[in-house]
């Protein structure tokens, strides 16, 4: 579990900070919207903190041999939310290298 939490919410969570750092210093053009950037962290926060929380009670359902359906659900939806904040990352970023113009 520690592996997958690093790969799926750690380092990208690393790699978001950097990015928002470090592209529109680099390029030279603000950032397209502090605001979608700041939706993006507490999304990727509260799917993390969601995960963290829920995986561990799917695989101790699982291991126990009760329905695992509730977590299972859970764990889909905090994965969601990562998933979510991963593309308004990707179309803040997009949109903060092409963009022309005053930050929003």
């Amino acid at each position: 579990m520690h592996s997958h939490f690093a790969l799926i919410v750690g380092y990208p969570l690393w790699f978001f900070g950097l990015a928002y750092e470090s592209i529109p210093r680099f390029s030279s053009k603000p950032l397209y919207s502090r605001k979608l950037g700041m939706l993006q962290f507490w999304l990727a926060n509260i799917g993390l903190i969601g995960l963290s929380l829920s995986y561990p009670f799917m695989r101790m359902y699982m291991l126990k041999g009760k329905d695992t359906s509730d977590a299972f659900l859970a764990v889909i939806i905090f994965g969601l939310i990562e998933v979510i904040s991963c593309f308004i990352f990707i179309y803040n970023i997009w949109k903060s290298m092409d963009h022309q113009g005053s930050p929003k």
